[in-house]
């Protein structure tokens, strides 16, 4: 893991979340809790879907048996080093971390390559914007922020990461329904960023599914 702690904290999650994460630990392993989850905590906006990111944990398998005892486990999105627990009405997705990279001009052709060992700021870097690239460590109960995703939020700023953002076009669509849902400004780069983007590529089905999350 990265030094990347700006403060201590405490979220005010599902205690089944946090029984979840001391059983990884003591299994070796240092669950985060990673992407919108972290953001809309942060907004004290409601969620319903968690994203944990498991990093010193060699397979997906050694977490299953722990995350049955708590609920239905679906292993569908395996390939992609995902595995999804439903509790009652929630949807807890945990994975190894991992790097996207592009392989070809298609939106979804990407190579993935999962490592346990990458630190927070590597496996953080393959996502969108600053402030989706937080994470929450759930053992030492700190903000994790290599990308000054807090700032950003704080400054009702939404703010790409890397110049790798160009390499899915779906992150166009994105940029316009997390602006909108949230009242935030683009910055500036940002939207030179999206211009130059084609997106003829992306699917009608994609374009309604960023619309729908808008409505």
């Amino acid at each position: 893991m990265g030094n990347n702690y700006t403060m201590k904290c405490f979220f005010n999650l599902p205690s089944f979340i946090y029984s979840i994460a001391n059983l990884l630990s003591d299994l070796g392993f240092k669950p985060i809790l990673v992407g919108g989850a972290v953001r809309d905590h942060l907004l004290a906006k409601p969620c319903r879907d968690y994203d944990i990111e498991v990093f010193d944990c060699p397979s997906l398998d050694l977490l299953v048996p722990v995350l049955k005892q708590f609920g239905s486990v679906c292993l569908i999105g395996k390939s992609f080093s995902v595995v999804t627990l439903r509790i009652n009405h929630l949807v807890l997705d945990f994975s190894l971390p991992r790097i996207d990279i592009k392989s070809g001009k298609k939106h979804n052709d990407f190579n993935v390559l999962i490592s346990s060992k990458l630190s927070y700021s590597e496996a953080a870097s393959r996502r969108d914007f600053t402030i989706n690239s937080m994470g929450y460590d759930l053992i030492n109960h700190v903000l994790i922020d290599p990308y000054d995703g807090f700032f950003d939020l704080n400054q009702r700023l939404l703010r790409h990461i890397a110049p790798s953002f160009i390499d899915d076009p779906l992150r166009v669509l994105r940029a316009a329904q997390i602006s909108s849902r949230y009242g935030l400004s683009l910055d500036l780069r940002t939207i030179n960023m999206c211009r130059s983007i084609d997106l003829s590529e992306i699917s009608k089905e994609r374009y309604y599914g960023e619309f729908q999350k808008l409505i």
